[in-house]
Order: structure tokens, then C-alpha cells, then sequence
């Protein structure tokens, strides 16, 4: 087998292997529950349950930084940015 064919099959997998996992990370997040269930909820304090789910499904946002002249990603309801980009093109890019 060629090397070039052995590094687009390698390739090919890795694709293959991460939009698989985008997936399931997709459906897992649709699929959770907001309420803990009646069989498991004297197991998991409520408040530490919500504030997980809260973390997960927060979405990021790009706000302009007028102080730098770049663009901000931050979570929602977050005091802190999460990090600067000089163009809006790469704020989105790395926070979705």
C-alpha cells in the first residue's frame, strides 16, 4: 500500500471519527433533561445538577472590544471574556 493511501485512510478515519463524535456531543446535549429523574435525585444536589446543565448549553458570544480593537468570545452570562481575536471571522470560528 502506498503512503499517500495510507495517510488519506488515516485522514478519512479521523474525519469520520470526529463529526461521529459531534454528533453524539449534539444529541446528548438536545437529550438532556432539565429536572434530575425521580430514580437518581437522592443522589445529585439540584443546584450543583442545574449549574451543570446550565454550563453545558450556555452558548458563547462575540462582542466587539472597543479597548483593543479585536473581538471578544465570551459565555453567556459570563463577567470574564474566554479569549480575543483580532477578526470577527476567528471570534465565530472558535466558538462554535
Amino acid at each position: 500500500m502506498k503512503p499517500e493511501s495510507i495517510l488519506f485512510l488515516i485522514l478519512g478515519i479521523s474525519a469520520v471519527s470526529y463529526f461521529f463524535d459531534q454528533l453524539l456531543d449534539y444529541i446528548n446535549l438536545k437529550a438532556q433533561r432539565k429536572d434530575i429523574p425521580a430514580e437518581i435525585e437522592s443522589f445529585y444536589d439540584k443546584e450543583k445538577y442545574q449549574k451543570y446543565i446550565d454550563m453545558a448549553r450556555k452558548e458563547r458570544h462575540i462582542v466587539f472590544n472597543p479597548d483593543r480593537g479585536g473581538w471578544d468570545s465570551k459565555r453567556e452570562k459570563a463577567e470574564r471574556v474566554s479569549k480575543y481575536f483580532d477578526t470577527k471571522k476567528e471570534a465565530i470560528e472558535w466558538s462554535r
